[in-house]
């Protein structure tokens, strides 16, 4: 009789740990969109290269020093095959980008920790100067 209890009251434990869990954690780790995630993506750049290979656009890109993220300030890559670029808010193409632009870099998906770090599916370039 005593191991019957002693497995209800375990069992009983066991299901408010569960409950719990679920109401107190979940909301937690649904709030973030995703492993990346990211609170503010757009950061300020200066355009150090412009490569082309078999179609492909990259970029090679230095972050500014006044960026408020410390992690923004480095070299990134990126290519722009489906990115839109913007110059006061008028879309212009990938043509009219030149070395030593100052462009801002507008939502992606995530990072690759690489070096130079490799943004992955940049969704927007504007243009600032």
């Amino acid at each position: 009789m005593k191991k019957i209890v002693m497995l209800i009251i375990i069992f009983i434990l066991v299901a408010i740990v569960f409950v719990l869990g679920i109401n107190v954690v979940k909301p937690k780790i649904s709030s973030k969109t995703s492993v990346f995630y990211a609170e503010e993506t757009t950061f300020y750049a200066t355009i150090k290269e412009i490569n082309e290979y078999e179609g492909t656009i990259t970029l090679l890109v230095e972050g500014l020093e006044t960026n408020k993220d410390v992690n923004k300030r480095g070299r990134f890559t990126f290519s722009i095959n489906d990115t839109k670029i913007l110059l006061n808010e008028n879309k212009v193409d990938k043509s009219y980008l030149k070395k030593g632009m100052l462009i801002a870099i507008g939502d992606y998906a995530y990072v690759q920790e690489t070096y130079p770090a490799r943004l992955v599916k940049v969704k927007d370039i504007t243009i600032i100067e």
